[in-house]
């Protein structure tokens, strides 16, 4: 469908894809669909990837913990701590949440269901996957680079300043505006 909207307004490729978050689904589907139809298509990726393609790396939480310790890390000590802390309060003492809550949680489990049961097919064109800084130093997210690298024939990656949840807000969304602009030459 939304293929059929894409070719309403511009009937002819090259098409330039952009996706991000749940959308990366939808955007490597189009991809593949437009590509089959013989368009000429990219593809521009934002600080995410499909996290259920390869199975990540389970760390041990006592090898982790030990780690933390030997490196003296203190801060990220008592964020691990302070999240344990709410997880295992969160299971004791249950939160009422409203209506529009329980409707958003269900709609993020629904669509997580659907994006592990999707057929992740590898895309033949360019994909540019750019990061925020925030996950690019974030070594539990360097499986955006492993999951975009086993499904791009060529992988382009861009870091641009700011936090994932806010790369599309100012001031972050400036940088992230140049890096697709640069994309699209």
């Amino acid at each position: 469908n939304y293929i059929l909207e894409i070719k309403k307004v511009q009937p002819e490729g090259p098409y330039h894809l952009l996706g991000h978050c749940f959308s990366n689904a939808v955007c490597l589907e189009m991809a593949n669909q437009l590509e089959q139809a013989g368009e000429q298509v990219s593809m521009i990726i934002i600080d995410s990837a499909p996290a259920h393609l390869i199975p990540l790396e389970k760390k041990k939480p006592v090898s982790r913990f030990l780690r933390i310790l030997g490196d003296a890390n203190w801060s990220l000590l008592y964020r691990k701590l302070r999240r344990r802390y709410f997880l295992i309060r969160k299971k004791v003492v249950p939160r009422q949440e409203s209506e529009a809550e329980r409707q958003l949680n269900q709609m993020v489990k629904s669509l997580n269901s659907i994006y592990a049961a999707y057929s992740w097919k590898p895309f033949n064109g360019k994909v540019t996957l750019i990061r925020s800084s925030q996950f690019a130093e974030k070594e539990g997210k360097n499986f955006h680079l492993k999951q975009w690298e086993s499904l791009s024939k060529a992988l382009e990656v861009h870091v641009v300043p700011g936090r994932h949840t806010t790369i599309f807000e100012e001031p972050s969304v400036e940088g992230l505006a140049d890096k697709i602009e640069q994309s699209l030459d």
